[in-house]
């Protein structure tokens, strides 16, 4: 989110098919910067620290980071659109999809199981952000003397 705040005015002003696109170049970025990112965490934590962390814990929490990087710019679409209601209810049922598969999960894997749990249900919102989101840009968005414009 703080890399696209400064832009927001910018994004409502962009038509939802750039927006896709923007959604693409955003994951290739997220990957750049969570990659190292978790490479350098093991490290600090392996060798300063002395914190045996599992590398799939470091994996799963890279999974669970991703789909934020290219939902984001989707997520400031259904704004533009003045479709709040989708964003609350995508959000809604990845918090349920974290609840149960957490509560499943959790008794019988540690913090796999809630790592796990986390980032399913990032991706399960992910995939709902490019399912609806691909229903809007085939709808069209509003003009722009329309549609909402963060100041």
């Amino acid at each position: 989110a703080f890399i696209l705040m400064p832009f927001a005015k910018t994004i409502y002003r962009l038509d939802t098919t750039t927006i896709a696109r923007m959604s693409i170049r955003l994951l290739a970025l997220g990957i750049a910067i969570v990659v190292p990112g978790l490479v350098l965490a093991y490290a600090v934590l392996i060798h300063l620290y002395q914190y045996a962390v599992p590398p799939a814990a470091m994996v799963l929490g890279g999974l669970m980071v991703l789909p934020s990087y290219f939902y984001l710019p989707i997520i400031y679409s259904f704004f533009r659109a003045n479709r709040q209601i989708v964003v609350l209810a995508v959000n809604l049922i990845g918090i349920a999809a974290s609840l149960a598969l957490s509560v499943s999960l959790l008794p019988r894997i540690g913090m796999a199981g809630a790592l796990t749990a986390s980032a399913a249900s990032q991706w399960l919102m992910l995939a709902i952000y490019v399912v609806w989101g691909r229903r809007l840009r085939n709808q069209g968005t509003p003009p722009l003397e329309t549609a909402p414009v963060a100041k």
